[in-house]
């Protein structure tokens, strides 16, 4: 039904749905781009209609001054979680009809909009403790998860290509005349496939340039290899 209400009516199954939709969030924040300040929002207005509905629930031994702090502590929850849905969740473009139904929501749009690849990252690196580098990159809309290659010593080889599928493919120089300028040799390549945009690479070795590659992944395939960031390792 177009005008049927997204909150149960009942408490009870109010209680059941904010219960799934917090979980989910929650869970799934970091992949779903949420920021932690709304989570925190969230989750505040939920402790308060928690405690009081653990009370005014027992209808033979609350009473109606606890039913109404229980009745106001949803009003006032709801003015936090129904924007909170709307824009972070029907509107995200993290997110698609599947995850919507993980937050025990029905997607909008049970036709499902087709999900295309993301686009390439963009990459910044930043040195962390000793012999150690951090990369992040800003959100790709609708990544699921995010890849990176760094490479110890060179970049790679020109010619790479990561297909949509996810594999890098190394050309095969069959040339029979020698490069009179060879590419350095890669001493370190290490891989690093989650949801989280920031990857940590410890345990590098100081005075060695390393080169970085991001690469954005969802249910339609993988982007392109974003561009190469490099730094020296201290």
């Amino acid at each position: 039904m177009a005008n049927e209400d997204i909150l149960p009516a009942a408490d009870q199954d109010f209680d059941t749905l904010q219960a799934i939709i917090v979980a989910a969030v929650t869970l799934n924040a970091a992949a779903w781009n949420i920021p932690a300040g709304e989570i925190t929002k969230l989750t505040t207005a939920q402790t308060l209609w928690a405690s009081t509905w653990a009370i005014a629930k027992d209808k033979q031994n609350s009473t109606s001054a606890q039913k109404k702090a229980k009745d106001l502590a949803r009003k006032s929850y709801e003015k936090v979680l129904r924007p909170f849905i709307q824009k972070w969740i029907y509107r995200n473009e993290s997110m698609d009809a599947s995850d919507v139904e993980e937050c025990g929501l029905k997607p909008r749009d049970t036709t499902h909009t087709k999900v295309t690849k993301p686009d390439a990252p963009v990459v910044k690196l930043k040195r962390g403790v000793a012999n150690e580098l951090v990369s992040t990159c800003a959100a790709v809309p609708k990544a699921k998860h995010y890849g990176a290659i760094l490479v110890g010593s060179a970049p790679i080889p020109a010619g790479i290509i990561i297909t949509p599928d996810g594999k890098l493919v190394f050309p095969v120089n069959d040339d029979p005349i020698p490069n009179p300028n060879p590419q350095p040799k890669i001493t370190a390549l290490l891989l690093d496939l989650t949801d989280q945009r920031e990857k940590h690479f410890p345990g590098l070795t100081a005075g060695t340039t390393y080169y970085v590659y991001y690469y954005a992944v969802n249910a339609a395939g993988v982007s392109a290899l974003s561009n190469v960031v490099s730094l020296v390792c201290w």
